[in-house]
């Protein structure tokens, strides 16, 4: 039963924290964009906004049931989404009309506890 509760407990907090801090990390790659207070509240919005939203509308336009492995595929996506568009923006893959930035004034990929 403790062993359910922690499962539940961490998948809870993957879902709603880590989408949205890799999608968070393409829209605000600069370290100077915002603080981390913010880049935590971003990752909490992005990922209960986006991830509902994509299983809803795989759900009915697509016609994908809403189950556990629906929603870990989507949380899957936006993660793999989010280090793509990252990768862009630091420069690891090279896309036109994209601004690269330097690993100086990027955020980095694992943030640190300082």
């Amino acid at each position: 039963m403790v062993l359910d509760i922690a499962i539940a407990f961490v998948s809870l907090v993957a879902v709603l924290f880590i989408p949205g801090y890799f999608l968070g990390l393409v829209f605000f790659t600069r370290k100077d964009e915002i603080d981390g207070i913010e880049r935590i509240l971003f990752s909490f919005v992005l990922s209960i906004t986006f991830l509902p939203l994509l299983v809803l509308i795989e759900n009915q336009l697509v016609g994908i049931p809403i189950n556990a492995a629906s929603v870990w595929g989507t949380f899957g996506a936006l993660v793999v989404l989010g280090l793509a568009g990252y990768f862009a923006r630091t420069g690891v893959f090279k896309v036109p009309f994209i601004e690269q930035l330097s690993k100086e004034e990027a955020v980095p990929l694992i943030p640190s506890l300082k």
